[in-house]
């Protein structure tokens, strides 16, 4: 069974790689000073932080983890940390990773929102999660955040579920430590309810 990180807030120290793996990872993705966003949660795997432009002088920032949730061998975890730049949202990637569990996750989602012109987010395998994870981030309005999900698949296959439980997980953490208001209507449940009700009301007035 995986020892998940704890609900504390203290940093984990940061792994370097040694420079010439460093170039030829940073030759792969063609990173510049122009890059808009940052590299995949899988590239942080090979890359140090330190290393891309935008990233210098970044500091690591303040990490949230949540606690874990269970659904048919499934273990779902989220982790969040307030972030202003994209060098401190690279950093919180790679700060996750340098834990063995959340290094091996079978997938780590990823979303993160500086401000509505500066967002991105990463499926990591996971089909559309990401996306979903990051619509949580824009219906809220919220803005100077990152949120990783790490998923430990358990063998048996959850359809819709594992996109509910993702975006749960994720909104209890936000939620915890203020990012979110406790009376926030961001579900995708009341979200499609009020679709549901919209096309009802139009049947109606036809």
């Amino acid at each position: 069974m995986c020892n998940y990180l704890s609900s504390s807030t203290e940093n984990l120290t940061i792994h370097k790689v040694e420079a010439s793996s460093s170039q030829s990872v940073l030759e792969n993705h063609e990173l510049s000073c122009t890059v808009v966003s940052v590299p995949s949660v899988k590239s942080h795997l090979h890359i140090s932080p330190q290393i891309l432009p935008f990233a210098l002088n970044s500091k690591v920032p303040e990490i949230y983890h949540g606690e874990p949730l269970i659904d048919r061998k499934s273990i779902f975890q989220a982790h969040c940390a307030r972030v202003s730049t994209r060098g401190e949202v690279s950093l919180f990637i790679s700060t996750l990773l340098t834990d063995r569990k959340v290094a091996t996750a079978t997938h780590n989602i990823l979303a993160w929102r500086i401000s509505s012109k500066e967002a991105d987010c990463d499926d990591d395998g996971e089909t559309h999660a990401g996306g979903r994870l990051l619509h949580l981030l824009t219906l809220s309005g919220i803005e100077n955040v990152a949120v990783m999900v790490s998923r430990w698949y358990g063998g048996i296959q959850l359809g819709p579920d594992r996109f509910k439980h993702i975006n749960n997980v994720a909104r209890l953490l936000l939620t915890e430590h203020k990012f979110l208001s406790n009376t926030s209507d961001i579900s995708n449940n009341n979200v499609t309810g009020h679709q549901k009700k919209h096309k009802h009301d139009k049947k109606k007035k036809k």
